[in-house]
């Protein structure tokens, strides 16, 4: 069985406009487009999801399975949301940190973060604790491990 966020997303379309057409124009898609999608989701699930009358309403089957695509279609919109927001993260990050942490643990922390983050510069203050504090104080450091 395979079931496709296109089909879940058509089928929901049809469940939330009340009919065919009117998801189509939602979409952007034919009507025929949208009611390929949703008789292929049948198809896979083997059994109706909708009654095809007007307005257009669920099955019981149909009426279990619209939470779960709405999960499904959420979950696809937040994993693209991610991918997006790490594609246009840029900038410059100012760490600051003692001699013990720049020798240590800041160039693991940097190689991770390049391969992480590749349009994000981070730039290394080393200094004692004293100085950490002053140059979070004054912002000349946006983080610090002391």
């Amino acid at each position: 069985m395979t079931v496709n966020l296109s089909q879940l997303r058509a089928f929901l379309a049809v469940v939330d406009a009340g009919g065919f057409s009117a998801a189509a124009a939602e979409l952007g898609l034919s009507q025929s487009a949208v009611s390929h999608a949703v008789a292929s989701l049948e198809r896979e699930l083997t059994a109706p999801l909708l009654v095809r009358a007007s307005p257009v309403r669920t099955t019981a089957l149909g009426e279990r399975v619209v939470p779960h695509a709405r999960t499904a279609v959420a979950a696809a919109r937040s994993v693209e949301q991610l991918a997006a927001d790490a594609a246009t993260m840029t900038g410059t990050v100012r760490l600051a940190a003692t001699p013990t942490v720049c020798q240590g643990l800041v160039p693991g922390l940097l190689r991770h973060w390049g391969e992480d983050q590749p349009r994000v510069t981070v730039r290394v203050f080393e200094g004692d604790s004293a100085e950490i504090a002053a140059w979070l104080e004054n912002e000349t450091a946006d983080a610090a491990i002391p």
